[in-house]
């Protein structure tokens, strides 16, 4: 997914530099919190340069339209925004390093796995055969996507450049982990976590997936990527 750093239509802001001093939302703890503080620092700024306000999607949107914020870190809801001519984007993590782009994963509580075993691997099953069938045909999967409102244009424009097996892949691939272990360090940095840890050996668990893989028939299916989301040769 992409973060979209969207003003009002009317708004004289044209450049991320430009947000020094002014008021930006943002839904905190989120992946475009994360990514407000990558952009943020390429364009010299830091957290104590901006006036924060912490708000959820529908409400930035909102602020957007009735001008409580100057600037809003969203995602491709920006691009409905502009469509409607309230707003103006003025950045997209679409064109940065993958970095700056989120890569979601499914976690479970430890006691919760412990207890119901058969659950967990039931559903990591279900979730790895509809990522199969998401990755199949990305036309279709955005046009099933709409479902949620979202207008089928601006689907296609937060995806452009990347195909439905990356989108949808569901491995602990290179991209995966380095992904994480730079958040990891983000994180740290900015005081959003107490203490680091390594995603791969106190975080993951390989074998549901793996099992699921197997069973589907799936192992060589996804390619792997790797720290820049590219397919990595065999």
């Amino acid at each position: 997914g992409n973060t979209y750093v969207v003003v009002p239509a009317d708004s004289n802001i044209k450049t991320i530099k430009d947000l020094k001093g002014k008021k930006v939302g943002v839904n905190l703890g989120t992946y475009m919190h994360a990514a407000l503080l990558k952009i943020i620092k390429d364009a010299g700024l830091t957290v104590n340069d901006i006036r924060l306000v912490n708000a959820d999607i529908p409400t930035l949107k909102t602020a957007i339209a009735t001008k409580d914020v100057d600037a809003a870190f969203i995602t491709s809801d920006a691009l409905s925004l502009r469509s409607r001519g309230v707003g103006r984007i003025i950045h997209t993590t679409n064109q940065d390093p993958v970095f700056y782009q989120q890569a979601g994963a499914v976690i479970v509580r430890d006691d919760f796995a412990k207890k119901y075993p058969d659950i967990v691997r039931r559903f990591v099953k279900l979730w790895v055969k509809a990522s199969y069938l998401a990755s199949q045909n990305k036309a279709a999967t955005l046009k099933h996507n709409t479902r949620d409102g979202s207008a089928l244009a601006d689907l296609k424009e937060d995806t452009q450049g990347r195909s439905v097996a990356y989108l949808y892949s569901p491995l602990f691939d290179e991209h995966f982990l380095s992904h994480y272990k730079k958040s990891i360090a983000l994180y740290k940095e900015n005081k959003l976590i107490r203490k680091s840890f390594d995603p791969e050996t106190e975080w993951i668990d390989r074998s549901y997936l793996d099992a699921a893989l197997k069973e589907l028939k799936l192992e060589n299916y996804w390619p792997e990527y790797d720290v820049n989301g590219n397919p990595k040769k065999k």
